[in-house]
């Protein structure tokens, strides 16, 4: 089991950055999806001790990658509830000609619907 440090109260989360989220994506690309079931293999990583990050595959040359913290948050009022952000999710193609990927939707900039509609269209 991983010991986590705990979080001060009222600490926002720090969640990956775009270059972090593509090279989880390219980490399990390289690492964890060969030789594996594509439907069912997903590599987890360890972020920061408030942050772990779900890195899986779509379709064809789309891969999806989920920063989130795995405990939740406690907060001081339901008011705060509001203003949380509790996850952030990237849906990224690969290019082979740059041998990297593209972000395609970043739930923080295009928004959590937009995300999750996204995501149902690139993973049935």
């Amino acid at each position: 089991m991983v010991k986590r440090k705990k979080i001060k109260l009222g600490t926002a989360p720090v969640y990956p950055a775009d270059a972090e989220a593509k090279e989880y994506a390219a980490v399990y690309r390289d690492l964890e999806l060969p030789g594996n079931d594509p439907h069912t293999a997903f590599k987890k990583f360890w972020h920061s001790s408030s942050i772990d990050v779900l890195a899986c595959w779509g379709v064809s040359n789309i891969f999806f990658v989920y920063a989130y913290p795995p405990a939740g948050f406690i907060v001081d009022s339901p008011e705060d509830a509001g203003k949380l952000v509790t996850f952030e999710g990237w849906i990224l193609q690969y290019n082979a000609k740059i041998e990297g990927f593209n972000t395609l939707v970043k739930a923080s900039r295009d928004g959590v619907d937009f995300f999750w509609q996204e995501h149902h269209k690139y993973n049935p």
